[in-house]
């Protein structure tokens, strides 16, 4: 009996100590939106540059360095963007994140969810616009 009732508070402290670590580690809106607009610059930079017509693929280099200063000098208004875009749905523990676009600067509206747990964020789903598809 005396070895159960160890095991069991062996078992109940490490629970709650699991728990108090998650919640201390529970990232907060202001730290999402530095994730989020890291995320935002590095898919622009990546792919609005390689959509460009044929035409004009040669200045693709051009664009990725000019895209870069300008996605450097726009930093505040992206992170706001992000900031008026996202519900936090915070569960003490964890929070999950759901951030909209339906225009500028991505080129159609997407729909992200994001988990956000141990000081870490995770994109567990995107969602096109239009398109249906929920892609992780």
């Amino acid at each position: 009996m005396k070895l159960w009732q160890t095991t069991v508070s062996i078992a109940g402290g490490a629970i709650a100590l699991l728990g108090v670590g998650l919640a201390m580690t529970n990232p907060g809106p202001t730290a999402y939106e530095d994730f989020a607009v890291h995320q935002l610059t590095r898919y622009l930079q990546t792919n609005i540059c390689q959509e460009l017509p044929p035409q004009l693929r040669q200045f693709s280099e051009q664009c990725r360095s000019l895209g870069s200063t300008l996605l450097d000098t726009a930093r505040p208004q992206l992170q706001n963007l992000i900031a008026q875009n996202t519900r936090r749905e915070n569960y003490l523990l964890f929070s999950i994140y759901r951030t909209g676009f339906s225009s500028p600067p991505l080129p159609r509206g997407y729909e992200f969810e994001t988990l956000g747990v141990f000081g870490q964020f995770y994109i567990y789903q995107m969602v096109a616009e239009g398109s249906g598809d929920r892609n992780p």
